[in-house]
């Protein structure tokens, strides 16, 4: 548990004390409990001040998560060589009620599946090789351009 007050020591300069709080009290819950991750869940697993409505209230505020990943990063490899990346990926998914559900190519099936798309940009550090992904966000399908129909030309 050590560890993860040092690391969250080093966000002190971008995290208020009451987040930072929140974020300790969630980050021991999430490594005591089992099962789904919810914040139901997480509730029930957190320490004293770690209701329901608390961590609600703090996921539900907006969070600087790829500022907070750099400082992270910044901390570990401040004198080595870092490369950006990009990629996108998809992710199946079944049902019909999924928010921004589309048709993507997988490789593995062979065909277009539904699923969502995600794109992913992380930080490498060559002398590790190991990368750190900064930014997670889901790919937006932009509205289908009407198709044009065939008009068959009368001779």
């Amino acid at each position: 548990m050590d560890d993860i007050n040092i690391i969250l020591l080093c966000l002190s300069t971008v995290l208020s004390n009451t987040n930072r709080h929140h974020l300790q009290l969630i980050s021991y819950a999430l490594l005591a409990m089992n099962g789904r991750v919810t914040m139901l869940g997480l509730s029930r697993w957190a320490e004293k001040g770690g209701s329901y409505r608390t961590i609600q209230r703090f996921l539900g505020q907006p969070l600087s998560w790829c500022r907070w990943n750099g400082y992270l990063v910044r901390h570990q490899w401040h004198d080595e060589v870092v490369l950006i990346a990009g990629d996108t990926t998809m992710v199946t998914k079944s049902g019909q009620k999924t928010h921004r559900l589309g048709r993507y190519f997988a490789s593995i099936y062979n065909r277009a599946v539904p699923g969502l798309l995600v794109f992913t940009l992380s930080l490498i550090s060559v002398k590790q090789r190991r990368a750190f992904p900064m930014i997670t966000e889901q790919v937006l399908q932009e509205a289908d351009e009407p198709t044009l129909t065939k008009v068959a030309s009368s001779p």
